[in-house]
């Protein structure tokens, strides 16, 4: 009796000390595969940028959206209150911002415009009031107030909408300028270029119906000017 309980011990210890080490076995797999990952996972970096109260995520390379737009409203203060006396100033802290592609071509402008307002005695400031990032595009646009003066009478300041277009690629961790351009009134969103497209298909229509019941070709200006050539 006292033979059979110590054999049926032992079977269950045997059991036990399998279910352990195949435990153990488990635990050690999980373990090198959460090592695996640890180590190719790309770091993340949280951060607060200056014009916003939400935090943002900076991958190796990309990044949420508000931490784009944040550096988009910096770049458009900065280019938009050049001055012939803080040129050189803003080139500098604009230039490590630059792709490749467009570094000479956006220092030169700034320069260029720099001499504009030098020669014509005009200062220039802008004013951003909204940021709108569109993710079928990837281009940030910021929209705001363009503030130009003549000599140093604020009754001669005259207010204008300006809209500065970009984009922002993340190259490791930092952020790079692939694309910028300026231009006067609203952003030019993919959404305003269509249904401006739409409706201007829709004026020729309806001038080529009018010109139909007239027995006359309408042609439109686009193709007049080809006709012309």
């Amino acid at each position: 009796m006292k033979l059979g309980n110590f054999r049926k011990s032992f079977d269950e210890m045997q059991k036990q000390t399998r279910l352990a080490q195949g435990g153990l076995v488990g635990f050690f797999v999980l373990s090198v595969i959460l090592l695996f990952i640890v180590l190719t996972r790309d770091t993340v970096v949280t951060v607060v940028p200056f014009t916003l109260q939400d935090k943002a995520e900076i991958f190796e390379d990309d990044a949420t959206q508000n931490y784009k737009e944040a550096w988009a409203m910096a770049i458009a203060i900065l280019v938009g209150n050049v001055q012939p006396s803080n040129v050189e100033f803003i080139g500098e802290r604009i230039k490590p911002l630059l792709a490749p592609e467009i570094y000479h071509s956006t220092i030169d402008a700034m320069h260029a415009n720099a001499q504009q307002l030098r020669d014509e005695r005009v200062s220039m400031r802008f004013e951003p009031r909204q940021v709108i990032y569109e993710k079928s595009t990837k281009k940030l646009f910021v929209y705001g107030y363009s503030y130009v003066r003549l000599g140093s009478s604020l009754e001669s300041e005259h207010r204008s909408d300006r809209t500065y277009e970009m984009t922002l690629d993340i190259r490791e961790y930092a952020p790079l300028l692939t694309y910028i351009t300026t231009y006067s009134g609203s952003p030019l969103t993919r959404d305003v270029i269509e249904t401006a497209e739409k409706k201007k298909e829709m004026e020729i229509n309806r001038k080529r119906r009018q010109a139909e019941r007239q027995g006359l070709r309408y042609v439109p200006e686009s193709e007049q000017t080809k006709e012309g050539n």
